[in-house]
C-alpha cells in the first residue's frame, strides 16, 4: 500500500461523529499487519465536566490501534483539521510505549498536507 493511500485511509476513519468542535481536529490511525490485514482506530472525544478537562492517553487512536494490533504491522496515522488539511500527528509518549510493545516495523505520522515522518522501529528498542 503506498503512503499517500494508508494517510487517506486513516483520514477516513477519523471523519465521522466526534468532538471536532471543541477540538478543531480528529486523529485516525492505520495499523497494515504483515500478513495484510488492515487495523484501524480513531480518538475518542474528550472526557469535560466542569471540574476538569483532561485527555486521556487510552482514548487515542494510536493507542486503540496498538491494543489490537499484531506485532510487526506499519502504523500509520493522521491528524485531520476541520478544513480537512493535515497537521502534526507524531504519537504521545504514552501511545509511542504502547505501539513500541508491539514492535512496529515503520510508524508512519502527518507533519503538513504533503510533509510526513517516519520512526524506524528498530530504532525503538
Amino acid at each position: 500500500m503506498r503512503l499517500r493511500e494508508a494517510f487517506e485511509m486513516a483520514a477516513h476513519y477519523a471523519r465521522g461523529p466526534g468532538d471536532l468542535e471543541r477540538r478543531g481536529f480528529r486523529l485516525g490511525a492505520v495499523g497494515i499487519a504483515p500478513d495484510g490485514r488492515i487495523f484501524h482506530a480513531k480518538n475518542l472525544p474528550l472526557i469535560v465536566s466542569e471540574n476538569y478537562f483532561r485527555p486521556i492517553p487510552q482514548s487515542h487512536a494510536e493507542f486503540k490501534l496498538a491494543r489490537a494490533l499484531p506485532h510487526g504491522s506499519t502504523v500509520y496515522v493522521v491528524r485531520l483539521l476541520a478544513n480537512g488539511q493535515y497537521a502534526m500527528s507524531r504519537p504521545c509518549p504514552t501511545c509511542m510505549a504502547a505501539l513500541t510493545r508491539k514492535s512496529p516495523k515503520k510508524i508512519f505520522y502527518t507533519i503538513a498536507q504533503n510533509e510526513w515522518g517516519v520512526i524506524d522501529g528498530r530504532d525503538l528498542n
